[in-house]
């Protein structure tokens, strides 16, 4: 009677042994999917996300190669942001951006998150209802006439509504327009005009980018840059090489 007693109660402690073991491996299962999927998708709110890109997600560059040989920003550097805005017939759209997802502060050594930051912006302007028609952000290039990386090929600059906010070049000593990109923006360059989608100091746009730090282009003095803001200013170190 002992002996059979006794062989149950190994029984039962085997099986709650199990039981232990199994509960301690699918937890342990549980908290690494869910660390994989914090890494890979953000949700701020509905309509408001970013997440790693996609294996097959082409991102713009001027150069493939360029790009595949640099040694400042890679893809996993990059975030594929979701996010809803208006249109100009004011109607909801669903749009994407590739943004960088985190950046160091080369004044302050903060570490940023670049993502989180540009869906906030983007869910202030969808609440003002500010219009949008364009938007961009990556795209691996230099500036023009330089060999110096322009703040898109870091993904911490973003464009909205090139016609309406041209890039207008001046020149400093007459005063006059020199060149307007998009060159059919030419209208736009009068900023006393009050066109849905221009970007004006002190709007929602403008307030929406510059209250987190950002610079807008248009208080520039040559090229007056409507159309563009970056996370830091034009004379600010550029990322040192990582890669």
């Amino acid at each position: 009677m002992f002996k059979q007693v006794n062989f149950v109660f190994k029984r039962i402690v085997s099986m709650l042994f199990a039981l232990v073991l199994g509960c301690m491996f699918l937890n342990s299962q549980y908290v690494l999917s869910c660390e994989k999927l914090s890494c890979e998708k953000f949700i701020l709110c509905d309509g408001f996300s970013y997440e790693s890109l996609p294996d097959d997600y082409k991102i713009p560059v001027s150069n493939e190669d360029d790009f595949k040989n640099n040694k400042y920003v890679h893809r996993e550097d990059l975030r594929l942001l979701k996010i809803k805005y208006v249109d100009f017939e004011g109607k909801e759209q669903q749009g994407e951006l590739v943004v960088a997802h985190k950046t160091v502060d080369p004044k302050t050594n903060e570490t940023i998150d670049v993502s989180k930051e540009v869906l906030e912006i983007f869910k202030e302007l969808f609440e003002a209802k500010y219009p949008i028609r364009k938007m961009s952000c990556f795209y691996f290039r230099n500036i023009a006439g330089t060999d110096k990386l322009s703040w898109h090929a870091y993904g911490l600059a973003v464009d909205i509504n090139y016609k309406e906010n041209p890039c207008v070049s001046i020149d400093q000593s007459t005063g006059k327009v020199t060149g307007t990109i998009p060159s059919d923006a030419t209208k736009y360059i009068d900023r006393s005009l009050n066109e849905k989608g221009m970007i004006k100091d002190g709007d929602a746009c403008h307030k929406a980018f510059v209250s987190r730090g950002w610079e807008w282009g248009g208080s520039w003095d040559s090229p007056k840059d409507y159309m563009h803001f970056q996370r830091f200013s034009w004379d600010s170190p550029r990322p040192s090489p990582k890669y």
